[in-house]
């Protein structure tokens, strides 16, 4: 006996998935009752949903919503199925580090001069975590040392304004 699923959009409508089938409706594998190997099927599922089906060809039969990693060479981007196509999503793109980041990031003896023992202790921690936002925003950013540190990587500068910025 087939069992139906529903989209989350009810307008959408339903899929009837038959008894020891494999329904690809979707760009989803969705097993019937009974199906053999059903465990590998669901767990491709779940892989192909935690890597956005990372690869250079879109998935088949996409659905409204649905999020794509299209890994083509100098693409690298995720996408979104708005239901007519795949769009960029919110401008995601891979990208290098800026020039001297990761050389910075890997120096053990990073420590300059201007921050002090409590801040560079704080800072390695952050690096240990890649917590990269934490280390520009609340280190480097902060102080004079950390601006020239900060441009000599090639970023760009801005001066924040805002209460206990570049102080």
């Amino acid at each position: 006996m087939a069992y139906t699923i529903n989209y989350s959009d009810t307008n959408k409508g339903t899929i009837s998935i038959e008894d020891s089938t494999i329904n690809q409706q979707t760009s989803l594998d969705i097993p019937g009752r009974n199906t053999t190997s059903y465990g590998s099927v669901i767990a491709e599922n779940f892989l192909k949903q935690l890597e956005n089906f990372a690869n250079t060809s879109a998935p088949r039969n996409p659905i409204q919503g649905q999020l794509w990693y299209d890994s083509s060479t100098g693409v690298d981007t995720l996408k979104l199925y708005d239901g007519t196509g795949w769009v960029s999503a919110s401008g995601l793109k891979k990208g290098n580090n800026a020039p001297g980041w990761e050389e910075f990031r890997l120096n053990k003896k990073r420590k300059a001069a201007g921050i002090s023992g409590k801040r560079y202790k704080s800072i390695k921690k952050d690096l240990r975590d890649f917590q990269y936002d934490e280390i520009i925003e609340n280190h480097l950013y902060r102080t004079p040392e950390g601006q020239r540190i900060w441009l000599k990587l090639g970023f760009p500068y801005v001066v924040d304004k805002s209460p206990g910025k570049n102080s």
